[in-house]
């Protein structure tokens, strides 16, 4: 038997075989495993918001789903991932538009924004911040105002303090309607004005212990200048400062998602921060506190990235975009993708042709992504309505050993496997002959 031959074959082949191999991180959507929540024919579902086990998540619909929307208004529905359920939290018979929705870490509260009397206490059918108590099934109207200005509440995760921005004077320091940041603890039910600028704060993101938001402004805070560009802010709730995070002028930087221990901020941008977006595409960037560094996750041209939700390590970004990031987006459509900082790696989840997919909402330890999809995805929704669904991208298995949403998995072609088997038959035959020559 001419043994060198078979070792030249058994060379070639491995070097094939390893060439051939691709890493799930590079780009596949495969990692991830799709489900859909709501199914319905008419109407429209959006703007999901999953609690930190992912068990629960919230969102707003205009859809029949539980035999209580007759009418077709927009209401706040809840699902619940271990049973399967779902909870309509308003029922409503007003031309009802609530913006925010959020359920807060834990999954016990539930605070939104809508113009509806949903309580008793809201006649001229303004915009007000309502609180919904889960385990007590009960809804508190917190603010009761004139003028449809109280919007992008957050609640904390024991459901005592709200967060959100509003143009109304409810402390007795805005006299000047601007928008500003307020804090009201439900205890004693009391309001607390946390930014004071001429031009206008919204968009509050809370950490875990409430200490710290991020938020944007056009206001002149820390040293920023009053170009009507919004900027990210950092404010501790202490009252002590406010850091300007974003110091441009070029662009707009919208959307802060503050991590858990608020050492990281994920936002999108249309500033040319650090010279990386010269084209003012709108682009996804992570700033980290305690080296006041900036990761630029996405930069690319001619399309945009948008919706950033940050997980509790700060390690995981979700967003959707219509850059071909990984490869698999050469038609531009908007997909839903997710950033892994530690292994600077990104893959793009959603693959589809039609519709869009968008307003991802991450989960405590980045392994679960509530968002909204018009597309057909799954083969599931032909009609292409606006469906919530969830993206699991951990193990998920109940071993409890998820490790993370994303696992680097060597993957072959179908030639890799051919040659495989090829090889292990290779091994097979030199064996036997070294046996025989023996």
């Amino acid at each position: 038997m001419n043994f060198r031959l078979l070792y030249i074959l058994l060379g070639f082949t491995t070097v094939f075989i390893i060439s051939d191999i691709n890493l799930a991180n590079a780009g596949t959507p495969a990692l991830c495993t799709i489900t859909q929540i709501t199914d319905t024919e008419s109407g429209d579902n959006d703007r999901p918001w999953i609690s930190d086990d992912g068990t629960r998540i919230v969102f707003r619909s205009s859809s029949n789903i539980t035999g209580g929307n007759g009418d077709g208004n927009r209401e706040i529905v809840m699902f619940d991932t271990n049973t399967d359920m779902f909870t309509q939290i308003t029922n409503t018979t007003e031309n009802t538009f609530p913006n925010k929705v959020y359920i807060n870490s834990t999954g016990t509260h539930v605070v939104f924004d809508m113009n509806a009397d949903i309580a008793g206490g809201n006649a001229d059918l303004n915009g007000e911040v309502y609180l919904y108590n889960i385990a007590g099934n009960s809804i508190t109207q917190i603010t009761s105002t004139t003028g449809n200005n109280n919007a992008g509440a957050e609640v904390s995760s024991d459901g005592n303090l709200v967060f959100f921005h509003s143009s109304q004077n409810l402390d007795t320091n805005n006299a000047d309607g601007s928008f500003e940041i307020f804090r009201y603890n439900v205890g004693t039910m009391t309001f607390s004005q946390l930014t004071d600028g001429a031009n206008g704060s919204d968009s509050p993101s809370i950490n875990s212990d409430n200490t710290l938001i991020a938020f944007q402004s056009t206001a002149l805070f820390d040293g920023a200048t009053n170009d009507s560009r919004r900027k990210i802010f950092l404010l501790d709730t202490d009252g002590s400062s406010i850091s300007l995070i974003t110091d441009t002028n070029d662009g707009a930087n919208e959307e802060p998602s503050i991590n858990s221990n608020g050492t990281r901020i994920a936002f999108q941008h249309e500033s040319n921060i650090n010279g990386k977006n010269p084209d003012g595409n709108f682009e996804i960037s992570l700033f980290d506190t305690d080296t006041d560094a900036f990761t630029h996750i996405t930069n690319g041209t001619g399309e945009d990235s948008f919706e950033p939700s940050i997980d509790n390590s700060g390690n995981f970004v979700a967003f959707y975009s219509r850059l071909n990031i990984t490869g698999n987006n050469a038609d531009g459509n908007r997909e839903l993708h997710l950033f892994n900082a530690e292994e600077d790696s990104i893959i793009q989840i959603t693959d589809t042709n039609g519709g869009s997919n968008r307003s991802p909402s991450i989960n405590g330890d980045g392994s679960k992504i509530a968002f909204r999809s018009s597309s057909h995805l799954n083969g599931t929704n032909p009609d292409e309505n606006r469906e919530i669904y969830l993206a699991m991208c951990g193990d998920d298995d109940g071993s409890g050993d998820d490790g993370g949403p994303i696992v680097i998995v060597p993957t072959l072609s179908q030639w890799g496997m051919i040659f495989a088997v090829l090889i292990i038959g290779l091994f097979a035959v030199i064996s036997l002959r070294r046996k025989e020559s023996n």
